[in-house]
């Protein structure tokens, strides 16, 4: 089947729109109000907007997948993907009614009442099975793959539902009733042949899963380059770059604890 086309894809996103294709092909911004998805699809755009109350549902166990550089919830989203229920079991047969005789005659009253007594064990007098329900639909997969998250505070988990659970198994088919059997020389005295058995409930299909992951930006980031520090100005305006340099003197004081050896010797004039 041929992919969805982007002008469906940039239909408002309060339509209600039915997506049979397996691949939607990128778009700029892609609306999702509420929406039901039949097959395999892949919706995938830069910005993808669940409105507020949106409803997303996932029919016949389909894996979905949504792909986008930033996704938007405006509010609580569910997502629907439970399986369907199997279909029912067919009921068994009953046969139709027999009587032992058609006309009674004081002949054929003892022959006719004992045929009567004796019916009901053949296999063709038993009510039919009935036939086993179909297994239930299995539940819808849905993965969420994001780079940035606007609109819920609190992660994903605390604006979106879901459910998924596997469909339940279709009922059995009802037995079919025996075949009731009736003296044809007294009509009140009427029974039944055995019934035939229940069907089984069909199995219920496999859960599905919701899960969402941010993944890293595609397209790298580069950091600015960081300015370096200005310095700081001096009260006079004068910045230490632009302060002229001052050569001052300065002494050195030796203390008293050192030693005549370290001390510079005195010239013979001042002896």
């Amino acid at each position: 089947m041929a992919p969805v086309s982007r002008a469906a894809l940039l239909l408002p996103a309060t339509a209600c729109l039915l997506f049979f294709g397996t691949t939607a092909h990128a778009a700029a911004v892609l609306g999702i109000g509420n929406r039901t998805i039949v097959e395999d699809t892949v919706l995938e755009a830069d910005t993808i907007i669940f409105d507020a109350d949106a409803r997303l549902r996932v029919k016949n166990g389909a894996h979905v997948t949504i792909r986008a550089r930033l996704l938007e919830l405006r509010g609580t989203v569910f997502i629907d993907g439970v399986g369907a229920v199997g279909k029912l079991g067919g009921d068994g047969r009953t046969p139709r009614p027999w009587k032992s005789c058609e006309t009674c005659t004081s002949t054929e009253a003892a022959r006719c009442h004992e045929r009567w007594k004796l019916a009901g064990n053949l296999s063709s007098d038993r009510g039919g099975n009935g036939s086993d329900g179909g297994a239930g639909g299995d539940g819808a997969i849905v993965e969420i793959e994001f780079e940035s998250l606007r609109g819920a505070p609190n992660g994903v988990s605390d604006t979106l539902r879901y459910d998924v659970r596997g469909g339940a198994g279709g009922a059995g088919g009802a037995a079919g009733k025996g075949r009731e059997l009736t003296c044809g020389c007294h009509p009140s005295e009427k029974k039944r042949a055995p019934d035939g058995a229940k069907g089984k409930p069909g199995k219920p299909g496999r859960a599905g899963s919701v899960s969402w992951r941010a993944s890293p930006p595609s397209r790298p980031v580069l950091p600015l380059p960081r300015p370096l520090p200005k310095p700081s100005p001096k009260a006079n305006g004068t910045s230490p770059a632009q302060a002229p340099f001052v050569a001052r003197s300065f002494s050195i004081f030796l203390p008293s604890s050192v030693s005549s050896q370290t001390r510079p010797r005195r010239r013979s004039s001042e002896r």
